[in-house]
């Protein structure tokens, strides 16, 4: 799978592009909590 394939799995599921910050492109979604993987639960 290459990004662009994932990145239209994304917004078919109605993620939306927010931001980038270095490499990492950030996505939200209006009803689903992203997650955070630098916390330490």
């Amino acid at each position: 799978m290459v990004f662009v394939e994932l990145e239209k799995m994304l917004k078919k599921d109605g993620w939306y592009y927010y931001d980038i910050i270095g490499m990492h492109i950030i996505y939200k979604h209006k009803i689903k909590p992203r997650k955070s993987y630098h916390s330490k639960t």
